[in-house]
């Protein structure tokens, strides 16, 4: 049996159900395609065991109902090793370095670590930043044999990219029914501490500077939006300044806290309404959301902000771009309008270019 070992980044995120999803779908691509699956995140080996045993003790919960709690293994997110108390809480770690492929959703694991495994491909999540970061020495990345990138372009001479999508594990999302009083949603970040430097000048790359040009679009349609972030630490009044907007604001700490809840509040959703951060949109990435492939495999249409040609992403079926507020609230009204339609077309368009079996099966036979 291949064993496929799974970089992820879910153990100081415990909160945050739709993050995991990321590498849950991955995850559990691999093992549809017959493969043992081992899960591994990174710990600063500064970390109390304390610490890292409560954290550990989240993640399994969150994990146990797709049967990967016992497939967690810890490393060093250094090159200095594990507090021993902590090893002694992933005792199987070297489990992990004996696997057939390493699929690295990470990026920025130190060499030491990533080095160990016999095979290993860099999945890009985030096309055109991650290269910028690499570019910049903001992040580190080890060597990979192989580099996949999930945007419509690349944005590095120095490697080969090869292309994927992002994926669903279809059958962990079923279409159900749902009220055409539900609202469009998103689940996102707000503020971010992102910037870019581009022409001797610094931008801020957050979601809310990617909303803020739509600020005023409930209040041009008919459809109810609603965004589930997380603003407890909220100085600038932000949930005023979009409540004052129409939008509706849920705490995403609380709706998607778990893999569960995010998985909930999406199937109770009419369909995902997106913006990008303005860094995919400028450089015409081709970006497509992991948290959109959930919406559309739910049967859930997504209107989204458009982040250039992207030859897997149908117009009209499924998803609905936009680039101006105008465009989003036509998107929206003609989404609802015919929703029967957008919902079956969203759901095939994750089975026929999403499918979490395919899209790692795909993966693999360039990696094992």
């Amino acid at each position: 049996m291949t064993t496929v070992c799974i970089g992820a980044n879910c153990l100081y995120g415990p909160r945050l159900g739709g993050h995991a999803w990321v590498y849950i779908n991955w995850a559990l691509g691999a093992r549809s395609n017959g493969c043992e699956v081992l899960w591994l995140e990174g710990v600063p080996p500064v970390t109390p065991a304390e610490e890292v045993a409560r954290l550990l003790k989240t993640l399994r919960a969150n994990l146990e109902p797709f049967g990967l709690a016992d497939s967690i293994v810890l490393c060093p997110w250094s090159d200095e090793p594990l507090l021993p108390a902590v090893e002694e809480l992933s005792p199987d770690a070297e489990r992990a370095y004996e696997a057939d492929a390493f699929l690295d959703l990470v990026y920025d694991l130190p060499a030491s670590v990533v080095s160990r495994f016999r095979r290993r491909a860099l999945i890009n999540i985030d096309p055109g930043l991650l290269e910028t970061w690499m570019a910049s020495g903001d992040i580190q990345v080890a060597d990979h044999d192989v580099y996949f990138t999930i945007g419509a372009q690349t944005f590095d001479g120095d490697r080969d990219w090869l292309r994927c999508t992002p994926c669903v594990a279809l059958d962990q999302w079923t279409v159900s029914d749902v009220s055409h009083d539900s609202p469009f949603t998103a689940v996102t970040g707000w503020y971010g501490n992102e910037w870019i430097e581009e022409g001797g000048e610094i931008l801020r790359n957050d979601k809310r500077t990617g909303f803020l040009p739509f600020l005023e679009v409930p209040k041009q349609t008919r459809q109810s939006l609603e965004l589930a972030l997380d603003l407890q630490d909220d100085p600038d009044d932000q949930r005023t300044l979009l409540s004052d907007s129409g939008w509706r604001v849920v705490d995403a700490t609380e709706v998607t806290a778990t893999p569960d809840d995010y998985r909930r509040y999406v199937s109770s959703s009419l369909g995902e309404f997106g913006c990008c951060k303005p860094f995919y949109v400028r450089h015409q990435t081709g970006w497509i959301s992991d948290r959109t492939v959930c919406y559309l495999a739910a049967g859930r249409p997504a209107v989204v902000q458009d982040a250039g040609p992207n030859p897997v992403l149908e117009e009209g079926r499924g998803v609905l771009r936009f680039s101006t507020p105008e465009e989003a609230v036509a998107c929206l009204d003609k989404c609802a309008a015919d929703y029967a339609d957008y919902s079956r077309a969203a759901r095939a368009l994750a089975e026929d270019r999403f499918d979490a079996r395919k899209v790692v099966g795909k993966v693999l036979e360039q990696v094992v």
